[in-house]
């Protein structure tokens, strides 16, 4: 059985410079229906401070979504949320 049987074949990607945790925790705020479903954590301090968040799965009214910790925009350094959107097509 695989791990992502479970998941929808279409699943949005949100995109982050540093602050998906917390964007993560405004959404779960805002749909009453939602829960975190599973966190990747750094392990080492390549990618920021090792434990923290690079990416979490998680549930909004019953959709799922994942959120990544990617790397700042040289040409943005205030923008808290990247202008990109992707999805992960499971075949």
């Amino acid at each position: 059985m695989s791990a992502l049987q479970n998941y929808p074949r279409i699943t949005p990607f949100l995109w982050f410079n540093s602050n998906a945790e917390e964007a993560v925790d405004f959404y779960r705020t805002v749909f009453k229906n939602s829960r975190c479903l599973d966190a990747l954590l750094t392990v080492d301090d390549s990618r920021g401070p090792k434990g923290s968040m690079l990416s979490i799965s998680f549930e909004l009214d019953a959709q799922k979504f994942t959120s990544l910790t990617a790397v700042q925009c040289s040409n943005s350094p205030k923008q808290s949320h990247l202008s990109c959107v992707a999805t992960r097509s499971r075949c």
